[in-house]
């Protein structure tokens, strides 16, 4: 079925819109859609509607809001930032696969370096991308891309958030897997309001930035007996969480 976002939320008794120009021309004319076909309706808020496309950009709706999608935390993907396209990579698995939050770090091993008077279009482009596979993958909400920061400055941010579970997948551990984090939590804590993942770039973390974050509280794990690239690392993360709650 076909989809298009709107950039405006819409009201509760709704029953018919005309599609802004950008909407209807990604419906008409890069999607191809006709006249009288059903299509998928998203709206800012991320809800969802059965429709039927009428003339002139006209779409109709045809029952009520679709369920919600969202996993029952918020789910935030430090990560690394790695090289060539493999951050665009990473973000929009990681949207398929719920994160809901994107921090993209500089760290001592990092290659790549996003140079400040290429941010802004680069943050453009990545929200873009962002968008586009919350579409696709049907997600209720449209997550979040936050600013390029360092360790230090993450993690202080990151302190502020209840109820979370912490955790940092490093090649070196070998005695605390993610399955064992998560089980050890739900044991003692319930269901978290927040995940906070941490993942290094093509070279790994050094060793002081474990110690940094396991002085804020984050448990060292490991992902598997195999070594996994920086860009597969946080897909798999964001697997097993999907597995294990949802």
């Amino acid at each position: 079925m076909k989809k298009v976002r709107l950039e405006v939320d819409l009201d509760e008794g709704w029953q018919q819109i005309s599609l802004d120009a950008a909407a209807r021309h990604h419906l008409c004319n890069v999607q191809r859609a006709l006249s009288g076909e059903k299509v998928l309706l998203v709206d800012k808020s991320g809800r969802r509607f059965f429709s039927e496309l009428g003339e002139n950009g006209c779409v109709k709706r045809m029952g009520d809001c679709l369920a919600d999608t969202e996993p029952p935390y918020r789910v935030h993907l430090i990560q690394g930032m790695p090289k060539g396209d493999k951050w665009e990579f990473i973000l929009q698995k990681g949207v398929e696969l719920g994160a809901t939050d994107f921090y993209p770090l500089n760290l001592q091993r990092s290659i790549a370096r996003v140079k400040k008077e290429d941010l802004s279009k680069k943050v453009i482009r990545w929200n873009k991308i962002i968008a586009a596979a919350a579409l696709q993958s049907g997600r209720t909400g449209c997550p979040i891309i936050h600013p390029v920061t360092d360790l230090k400055a993450c993690v202080a941010e990151l302190a502020l958030l209840p109820n979370t579970l912490r955790v940092v997948a490093w090649e070196e551990e070998r005695s605390l897997s993610l399955a064992d984090a998560i089980s050890d939590y739900r044991k003692h804590c319930g269901i978290p309001e927040h995940i906070c993942i941490v993942i290094g770039p093509e070279g790994g973390l050094a060793a002081d930035e474990i110690g940094v974050l396991k002085e804020s509280g984050f448990q060292v794990v490991s992902l598997g007996r195999r070594i996994l690239r920086t860009e597969t690392a946080g897909i798999m993360a964001l697997a097993n969480l999907t597995y294990e709650f949802e």
